[in-house]
């Protein structure tokens, strides 16, 4: 059995060879309990490839570990298999390949981030997602059919794959993103009511949920929904989606969209009690978020004219 464990081992990692597969298969359909065995591994290489992640797997590669698996970066391991089981040559039966499809077709994953962490994502074409700090994403293990769709809240930078044959759909509570490779940066905060896509490379096609399409961006440019709108608007820079370093840049950004950021980026609740917004004197402001949110006040406090204190018993940064 250690023989068989060490040869679905490489399978999943995409390194037998044809008359291995073929040995492989042959093993699974002489036993009932061979078929399980065969499904439980698979089990437990998704569950290591969602507890690791993607930076932590190319890690174990690069040393040669293996806890229970030795892991590759989830694209690089399935995304092959997916392809070979739809064109049905791994195995060369259909009776087995169409139940372990439709098992990996129907497996969704989800990834969340908690408030004030961010987190890396790794996709099953190879596509690269940033989440933001009380962001959520949800994807299938492997893609298939002519789409690859993916249902995002909160924030995510995306580096999406190129694949101009199966189109890339962000799906979100407003509208839709359609891709074919690219970097962009979607927010989706239903509670607010804020959307809005902004493109750093490639081109993407912003549409309703009848796929009608909608506005289509070129690179620098930012697609915001204003009073239930979309407003599209040039970029002059990228600092806003710099929180992938662990950075919030907030040069230019009014006073109340300041908070906002704050807000997301260490996980916590500010509410303004003062009348009036105040306003900022500053040409260039940074923060690292690793230097914490009081660390952040002090030095808007440079900037403009506040206070601020936090009650524990709420949890919550007041501004006076």
């Amino acid at each position: 059995m250690a023989e068989m464990n060490n040869l679905m081992d490489r399978f999943f990692l995409r390194e037998t060879t044809p008359r291995e597969n073929e040995e492989l298969a042959a093993w699974i359909e002489a036993d009932e309990a061979h078929h399980k065995a065969f499904e439980r591994a698979y089990d437990r290489f998704v569950l290591t490839q969602v507890l690791l992640g993607g930076s932590m797997a190319q890690e174990l590669r690069k040393q040669r570990l293996r806890p229970v698996f030795r892991v590759v970066r989830w694209a690089a391991a399935v995304a092959s298999i997916a392809a070979a089981i739809t064109v049905g040559v791994i195995f060369g039966r259909e009776h087995f390949a169409r139940p372990l499809e439709h098992t990996l077709e129907n497996t969704l994953l989800v990834s969340e981030t908690q408030p004030g962490l961010r987190t890396t994502v790794y996709l099953s074409d190879g596509t690269r997602v940033d989440l933001n700090s009380g962001s959520r994403i949800e994807y299938p293990a492997i893609f298939y059919g002519k789409q690859r769709r993916v249902k995002v809240e909160g924030e995510a930078m995306f580096d999406v794959a190129k694949d101009p044959e199966h189109p890339f759909i962000v799906e979100t509570f407003s509208y839709d993103v359609k891709v074919l490779g690219t970097v962009f940066d979607v927010v989706a905060d239903e509670y607010r009511g804020e959307f809005s896509t902004a493109l750093l490379e490639g081109s993407v096609q912003i549409q309703d949920k009848q796929e009608t399409p909608v506005v289509r961006l070129d690179p620098n440019e930012l697609v915001r929904l204003v009073d239930g709108k979309l407003v599209r608007t040039r970029m002059e820079n990228h600092e806003a989606y710099l929180w992938t370093d662990g950075i919030v840049s907030v040069t230019g950004v009014p006073f109340d969209e300041v908070l906002q950021k704050l807000e997301r980026a260490y996980g916590v609740k500010i509410e303004m009690r003062r009348s009036s917004i105040p306003e900022i004197h500053y040409s260039y402001l940074k923060f690292r978020i690793s230097d914490g949110i009081e660390h952040a006040f002090r030095i808007l406090q440079r900037r403009c004219d506040f206070t601020y204190y936090y009650e524990e018993a709420s949890g919550v940064y007041y501004i006076d």
